[in-house]
């Protein structure tokens, strides 16, 4: 019922605890790779750091389709564990400044772009709030674009010695800058996602270009302790997908050019208040369809989760809902799209309802188990960093 083209139209997951969402999400991501479609995978919870190792007895509900793809998704699919912000991992660091050429000539997309940038480097630099800070971080990054951009290094060189065209006319504006600059060297220092350790985050490596093999690039958040340091990291991740699928759109004789999958995503996306990276990820679903970018939103809250997520999603799985809320939201959501007679408090495990292009009303599927080893409880801290030096070593 699903095609490779219906994901260019991004998908979003709205199901309960006990629902079955984790697996949807893996069989989703599974068949993808199946059809050759690499993916990038947000886990918060260490639900998916399980996706490269296969089952080790066949599950009694595996069909003999399912045990056939089983061993042909393990046999052809290289899936990668990364930890940012954990050297003893596999570590990604970010590189923070965006590559400007690949929306230089879309002035719209360039200020989009200039603008998101200074808000990410204010907040490092402990300036969210200091306006003036932030006109001048947009000023000079304007500035340094039209000069051909570079690395957070050529930038700080920049801001330490204020061109008079990025002054704004602001008396205080070489002070301003040379304290930006000494508040971003110490975040170099201090902020794990900013050391020179491992891979760059770089979406060409994430989504294998060049191997034969799809790639599945599982990016396990354990090594982002605290509230601010993942949604920095995946806004980070959003801004540089964005400008990197506009200079490698998808190439005309394949469905899609990847995938991103963002697990928990009341958490980078709510429906109330901000976060450093709802901008970019609304942005990027809104935008990286057209390059061939399709984008998958998970939740078991879908109440809490901004409606902009919803609308830009054409196709819309609902499982099992349990608080009265949830289930007003998701009841809600099938009758928009012609649904009658449902009963989500009463879904089993497994069954969901699918709503999507050509559709008229939303019917009820049963997903069938992934095709990775899934068991009761996901790996802890030190199982996701194993599996993350074994992804290291295979690399290398």
């Amino acid at each position: 019922m699903l095609l490779a083209e219906d994901l260019k139209q991004h998908v979003v997951v709205l199901a309960g605890a006990g629902s079955g969402k984790t697996v949807l999400l893996r069989r989703l991501i599974e068949e993808t790779a199946l059809l050759g479609i690499p993916s990038i995978v947000v886990d918060g919870a260490n639900d998916l750091a399980r996706l490269g190792e296969p089952w080790p007895a066949r599950p009694a509900s595996f069909s003999d389709e399912d045990a056939e793809k089983a061993a042909r998704y393990h046999a052809q699919t290289d899936v990668i564990v990364w930890t940012p912000g954990r050297s003893s991992g596999n570590p990604l660091h970010l590189g923070l400044i965006p590559d400007f050429a690949a929306v230089a000539q879309d002035p719209d997309e360039l200020t989009q772009t200039i603008a998101m940038t200074a808000s990410t480097l204010a907040a490092m630099a402990g300036r969210k709030a200091d306006e003036k800070a932030r006109a001048i971080l947009h000023a000079a990054l304007r500035l340094f674009a039209q000069q051909g951009g570079g690395d957070l290094a050529a930038l700080l060189d920049v801001l330490s010695d204020l061109p008079e065209a990025a002054s704004l006319k602001i008396s205080t504006a070489r002070k301003v800058a040379t304290a930006l600059t000494d508040s971003l060297r110490a975040a170099i220092q201090t902020n794990p996602l900013l050391h020179q350790e491992g891979e760059p985050l770089d979406p060409g490596v994430l989504f294998g270009v060049g191997s034969a093999r799809p790639r599945v690039s599982v990016l396990s958040l354990v090594g982002l302790p605290g509230h601010d340091a993942p949604l920095q990291f995946v806004n980070q991740l959003a801004m540089t997908l964005f400008t990197w699928v506009k200079k490698n759109p998808c190439p005309p004789d394949r469905p899609l050019r990847g995938l991103l999958v963002i697990d928990e995503a009341k958490d980078f996306v709510p429906s109330q208040g901000s976060t450093p990276c709802k901008e970019s990820l609304i942005r990027l679903a809104a935008q990286g369809r057209k390059y061939g970018l399709g984008v998958v939103f998970a939740t078991q809250a879908p109440k809490s989760i901004d409606h902009n997520v919803i609308a830009n999603a054409s196709t819309q799985f609902y499982g099992k809902a349990s608080s009265p809320a949830a289930i007003d939201t998701v009841e809600d959501q099938l009758r928009v799209r012609g649904g009658t007679n449902f009963r989500v408090a009463s879904l089993p495990r497994g069954r969901f309802y699918l709503a999507g292009n050509g559709m008229e009303a939303p019917v009820k599927i049963a997903v069938p188990m992934c095709l990775s080893h899934h068991p009761a409880s996901p790996p802890d801290e030190e199982g996701v960093l194993r599996r993350a030096q074994a992804s290291r070593a295979s690399l290398q």
